[in-house]
């Protein structure tokens, strides 16, 4: 394949971060989806498409964190030049690190603009944010056509993800006109790399140490944000942990908390839930570790436990790289886990089940801010607390069956899981998808005709102004201005020297400028016919022409 296209999230260089520091899921499988995709996938060229020159900065940084050889593929492009690039036939493929918002945008785009047929992909992550119905009726406008794709991660991601999308269409009297993509399963993978290299700096026993751990201890690792809202209720994996130490007392369990504090005050309330449950020295908190360091806590680790109770859990990449490290896992039954861990092969799922009618939640998705919304969600589901126990005595009280079900984990993982054997599969849908023939809506794109909606603003327009020579407003030479580094995008300041020079001696109507800049400067395309015409309107704007 020769390029692939992408819009690109503010934030890329903050490693998964969101614009308040914390850590987004999202965002962290998707800068490991892109790093991958540019590591293995056979493509001569990669376009990541900034939406403004300030974000430029930050993508750059991203690219040179790359490989040298990884780096020269890939190319910082500005969106305002996407038309004329699908115009040219210079795209290969458009993939969407979303299956909604900017999505549908690319597909509408697309229809309206590509020479030959592009398709249009995009990747489900969490499927529970009320606002993400109000993306989909845009898809019911310029839907995804038999060409197009969006990858689901997981079976229970898929049957939620095409449930949602059935009920806008059926609501909208569309039927199932956003159905029509395809719908590849692929889960995500691992960074095989990055894990072995974090487990051989950073050895078991040492990580064991700084804990104050035995090399005898038999230690459970559940590895997530601290965020009962979006990730999990740790106090009844600590009731759960504390149960099995105290039917137990005599043999050495320690139970491992790691992960990002969050800006909440969960991990706190977490020691002083340990304290209260008497196994205060038997759980510890690794918080905000560094990000080099997972492989290491995983190899510390003999179990891993993931009692994950929200529907905002599509995939689990946690638990793969647990499996990937040799770790035998348990884990609720519940979405993705569902697909990653076969019942007493590799772990223990726990049954997991809601105890509360979700439903009930519906009347007040659109008004609840999304964390006390989902925190409403977790709390209806439960993880049966007493199944937990019973599953982490099964693992830690049987060195034999740990090793055993570990080294299938590590075994399975390995195999499916890594990026290497992943991304083949993504383009090999890829190149299906481009032998299909195009299946264009050819509609107005969803969004503000501003020149219509906004005529009201201003007074009815003189009709002769179009025909009124233009002049320069003093000498060119002593002229002194500056260009936005947005407009940048458009036209530069050498630009702005060459329309001054095209008026040098003379004069011409705003007609006229346009078409000798477009014959000396700007080509007759989308991004160009946009370029000359705010070319003269700022010229004007900033006092440098004038009308004679």
């Amino acid at each position: 394949m020769h390029t692939l296209g992408t819009f690109i999230e503010p934030g890329i260089e903050a490693g998964g971060r969101g614009a308040d520091g914390l850590l987004v899921g999202r965002r962290v499988a998707n800068d490991a989806f892109l790093r991958a995709l540019i590591r293995h996938a056979d493509v001569a060229r990669f376009l990541l498409f900034v939406g403004e020159e300030a974000q430029r900065p930050g993508v750059q940084q991203f690219v040179n964190s790359l490989n040298s050889d990884d780096a020269a593929r890939v190319e910082v492009a500005h969106r305002l030049t996407l038309p004329d690039r699908l115009a040219a036939g210079e795209i290969s493929v458009l993939h969407h690190e979303s299956h909604w918002g900017w999505f549908f945008d690319l597909v509408a785009l697309r229809d309206r603009f590509a020479s030959v047929h592009v398709p249009v992909t995009g990747q489900i992550h969490s499927l529970s944010y009320p606002r993400m119905l109000e993306s989909y009726l845009r898809g019911v406008l310029a839907p995804p056509g038999p060409g197009d794709a969006v990858f689901c991660s997981s079976a229970a991601g898929l049957a939620a993800f095409e449930a949602s999308w059935k009920y806008v269409a059926e609501r909208c009297g569309s039927e199932a006109v956003l159905l029509n993509c395809e719908k590849p399963l692929i889960p995500l993978g691992v960074d095989l790399d990055s894990l072995d290299r974090g487990a051989q700096t950073f050895p078991r026993d040492a990580l064991r140490a700084r804990l104050g751990l035995s090399s005898q201890a038999c230690v459970v690792l559940s590895m997530g944000r601290f965020s009962e809202y979006d990730k999990m209720d740790l106090f009844p994996v600590v009731r759960s942990f504390s149960w099995l130490v105290h039917s137990e007392p005599s043999r050495d369990l320690h139970l491992v908390l790691a992960g990002a504090r969050q800006g909440t005050s969960t991990s706190d309330m977490v020691a002083l839930w340990a304290a209260a449950m008497g196994v205060a020295d038997r759980v510890h908190l690794v918080i905000d570790f560094p990000p080099e360091e997972k492989g290491g806590w995983l190899s510390a680790a003999d179990v891993f436990v993931s009692a994950s109770d929200n529907v905002q859990e599509t995939f689990g990449l946690s638990v793969i790289e647990a499996m990937a490290m040799g770790l035998p896992v348990v884990v609720s039954d519940l979405d993705g886990y569902r697909d990653t861990v076969t019942d007493k092969d590799v772990g223990l799922r726990v049954r997991t089940r809601p105890e509360a009618d979700l439903g009930l939640l519906r009347q007040f998705g659109m008004t609840l801010f999304e964390r006390p919304l989902h925190l409403l969600l977790g709390q209806s589901v439960s993880v049966d607390p007493l199944a937990l126990q019973a599953a982490l005595a099964t693992l830690c009280g049987d060195g034999e069956v740990r090793r055993a079900m570990g080294e299938r984990a590590r075994s399975r993982a390995r195999v499916t899981y890594g990026w290497e054997r992943v991304v083949p599969r993504y383009e090999e849908v890829w190149r299906r998808l481009r032998q299909r023939a195009p299946q264009r809506v050819q509609a107005e794109p969803f969004a503000l005709d501003f020149g219509h909606v906004f005529a009201g603003h201003f007074a009815p327009p003189e009709h002769a102004a179009e025909d009124r020579p233009l002049r320069l407003f003093g000498d060119p030479n002593a002229m002194k201005f500056h260009v936005h580094p947005e407009l940048r995008s458009l036209f530069t300041e050498a630009d702005v020297s060459h329309a001054l020079g095209l008026l040098r001696g003379g004069t011409c109507t705003r007609a006229e400028l346009r078409e000798r800049l477009h014959a000396s400067r700007f080509e007759r395309s989308v991004r160009g016919t946009l370029a000359a015409q705010l070319m003269v309107s700022w010229l004007l704007k900033q006092g440098l022409v004038c009308e004679h």
